[in-house]
């Protein structure tokens, strides 16, 4: 579970985060990517937060414990499922798809210096 959590954060992380870069004025993209990276903190303050309220408390027969709180990590999960289906592709995304790119073979050979350095 710790492995799938890593690729799926890894690639949300990447494609969240540029396509709040590319939706924002050029102005505010400093801000918002400090914001950006505040998101590990403040979840650890959150979780901890729920935590604490949370944990140990009974619900009926049923005592809160770590495996209720596990299964209460799902929820963001879900949240940003949602969210990703609805949000629509970056003007920058859209702009950029239009542009007819050159193939690999031609790509290499007009860059061959750079593609040796990187081998």
């Amino acid at each position: 579970l710790r492995a799938l959590f890593g690729i799926a954060m890894g690639g949300e992380w990447g494609l969240g985060s540029s396509l709040a870069m590319e939706s924002i004025p050029p102005s505010a993209r400093g801000t918002v990517s400090g914001i950006l990276q505040c998101g590990y903190p403040a979840g650890y303050l959150l979780a901890a937060v729920v935590y604490g309220l949370l944990y140990g408390q009974k619900i009926g027969d049923f005592t809160v414990g770590w495996r209720a709180m596990f299964l209460l990590s799902f929820a963001p999960a879900l949240i940003v499922l949602f969210i990703r289906s609805h949000v629509p592709e970056s003007p920058a995304f859209v702009e950029a798809r239009q542009h007819v790119k050159p193939g690999l073979l031609e790509t290499l050979q007009k860059h061959w210096g750079i593609a040796l350095y990187a081998v």
